[in-house]
């Protein structure tokens, strides 16, 4: 396996995000060799004293960046017989990050998830949606079954959120604490500006469409500016970030109470609907895609005729079950 793709993968194990076959994969490397362990336990270690490194680091800003090289070099040249300070020795351990695994892995939330613990979540169940204003004035319209967890620190040292589900967020500007949204392998990073962040679990990827300003959309390694009334999409299956056809409507319409299902396999539609009605979908229809637009007024009733006549199948209901039979 590439040291590339392993460093990745233990990035993952070490931040308890790593998928079962991802573990499966490094479990069968460690056991391979007794250098990958080595391999293993060095990361681990150097993980663990970054913790400790006391920044704030945008490294997208070119004077931070700078300073921050500058500080590695004069810890990196060679060695003297001095005794390290703690603070010495901490960029010591930043530095042999860097080149143990490369800058791409170090921020990819290095920097930014390990030094603070969530200090509050919003939950949304199915069949609601609600509308937040966080401690730094920003709104966030949260759709439904969506989790939104703020770190510790948030507005004073930090800007840092993570997403599960969908969102929409009209941020406010502060050029000194950028706004940071982790959503599983991908950041999203602004300043100021207003977008909606979708990334649901059982889709094959996490979308983004901006509407004011320009938002940095970035992996271990590839980073896209999104620029308004852009969008772009992240595809879980292939790790590659790919701008997409602007489409408002289908990707705004649930903040004012408007479901377009279009452009979606058949699972992730009835998901869709799940989350707007709080109800639960048996699909035996072995259809594959469907387009239906649901409006605000319109109840789980006049959907599912709506269903019965696009999809020309039969449909049984059961307390919040529905069923969908050829």
């Amino acid at each position: 396996m590439k040291e590339e793709k392993i460093n990745s993968i233990i990035d993952l194990y070490l931040r308890g995000q790593a998928s079962t076959e991802e573990q499966n994969s490094l479990n069968s490397w460690l056991s391979e060799d007794t250098d990958n362990q080595t391999h293993f336990d060095q990361i681990s270690q150097i993980t663990k004293e970054l913790k400790h490194i006391p920044i704030q680091l945008n490294p997208d800003t070119e004077t931070e960046w700078n300073s921050f090289l500058s500080k590695i070099s004069e810890e990196n040249t060679e060695a003297k017989i001095v005794k390290l300070s703690p603070m010495r020795h901490l960029w010591k351990v930043a530095a042999m990050l860097i080149f143990a695994i490369g800058l791409g892995w170090l921020f990819n939330g290095q920097f930014v998830n390990t030094n603070f613990e969530v200090a509050q979540e919003f939950v949304i169940p199915k069949g609601e949606t609600q509308v937040i204003t966080l401690e730094d004035g920003t709104k966030v319209h949260l759709n439904a079954d969506s989790k939104l967890a703020v770190f510790e620190k948030f507005n004073q040292k930090n800007r840092l959120l993570s997403l599960e589900g969908e969102a929409y967020f009209e941020v406010t500007k502060n050029r000194k604490l950028p706004f940071v949204i982790q959503t599983g392998k991908v950041t999203t990073e602004v300043t100021g500006t207003a977008f909606n962040l979708k990334s649901y679990s059982e889709t094959n990827q996490i979308s983004l469409t901006v509407t004011e300003g320009s938002v940095n959309f970035k992996t271990a390694d590839q980073l896209v500016s999104v620029n308004a009334n852009t969008a772009a999409v992240f595809y879980k299956k292939s790790e590659r970030i790919e701008q997409v056809e602007y489409n408002s409507d289908e990707a705004l319409g649930w903040i004012q109470g408007r479901l377009v299902i279009q452009n979606m396999t058949m699972k992730e539609g009835l998901s869709a609907l799940e989350r707007r009605f709080n109800v639960q979908f048996k699909d035996n229809s072995e259809k594959t895609s469907f387009r239906l637009i649901v409006n605000k007024d319109d109840n789980i009733d006049s959907v599912l005729e709506s269903l019965k006549d696009i999809l020309m199948v039969e449909i049984q209901s059961e307390g919040n079950v529905i069923t969908l039979s050829k």
